[in-house]
């Protein structure tokens, strides 16, 4: 995902994605945004970040931390 723009976009492998990943504007997403989600509405993002510019993303799209880990 573009956290400038908030395009979602899928690299046709590995390497394009760490290529764009080493720029700061793309994030890796764990799964793709849930279509009935409360929270951004299938978007994959709650809003901007007014001081970074930068989208936010929401926790449907995000992997979840396990204890321990």
């Amino acid at each position: 995902m573009d956290v400038k723009t908030g395009e979602i976009k899928e690299f046709k492998n590995e390497t394009e994605l760490e290529k764009a990943m080493r720029t700061g504007d793309w994030v890796k997403l764990h799964k793709r945004p849930n279509p009935g989600c409360k929270r951004c509405h299938g978007r994959g993002y709650t809003g901007i970040d007014t001081v970074t510019k930068k989208y936010v993303l929401c926790r449907c799209v995000e992997r979840r931390p396990v204890k321990g880990e």
